[in-house]
């Protein structure tokens, strides 16, 4: 049994999207489909500082029971958010986004992870044919091959595992943004 995945309705709605899914999937809990921009919009307000941190504050607070964890590689990005104040229930850990990583946490389950769109895009369709940082499931991984569930298609895809890891380093080096994974706990 895996998550339910359904297409994005806003351009920036991949996250919610997949924290909805990720909430139906391990809680049980099925929120209206119509939620995904409550989540974008209050991850909007929240920001210039850390846009997934503000989606992930607005659950926090509607789900007081549920733990939310958030694993961010950069140090001192990490650190700027946890001088914020912070429902309990979210966990800000540092941690490295790294293959043997990804795998360890898979063995709870799907997680979210952030990577280079482009690695997920459909290349016939020309507007997809350009990098930006993205939001999916990711269900399994081995050392072959992964398997996520891409919000903004609403579909299952195979990649490579060297295209995956390429594609969250591509985040790191070029973007200069923090790999992250996230757990609904």
């Amino acid at each position: 049994m895996e998550p339910n995945i359904w297409k994005q309705k806003a351009n920036e709605g991949c996250l919610a999207v997949c924290l909805l899914s990720l909430l139906e999937f391990k809680k049980g809990i099925k929120i209206d489909k119509d939620e995904e921009y409550s989540i974008l919009f209050e991850g909007m307000r929240f920001g210039p500082l850390d846009f997934s941190t503000g989606h992930l504050l607005y659950l926090a607070r509607k789900f007081p029971d549920i733990v939310f964890e958030q694993h961010i590689e950069f140090k001192a990005f990490r650190e700027k958010l946890e001088k914020l104040i912070m429902p309990n229930n979210l966990k800000l850990v540092p941690n490295k986004i790294y293959l043997r990583f990804l795998k360890k946490y898979l063995n709870d389950g799907p997680v979210i992870i952030y990577m280079d769109r482009y690695d997920v895009a459909d290349h016939h369709d020309i507007t997809e044919m350009y990098h930006s940082p993205h939001f999916v499931i990711l269900l399994n991984l081995n050392d072959e091959t992964g398997t996520v569930l891409d919000p903004l298609t609403g579909t299952k895809i195979a990649i490579k595992v060297s295209k995956l890891m390429k594609s969250i380093n591509f985040l790191r080096k070029k973007f200069w943004i923090s790999p992250k994974l996230i757990k609904v706990v």
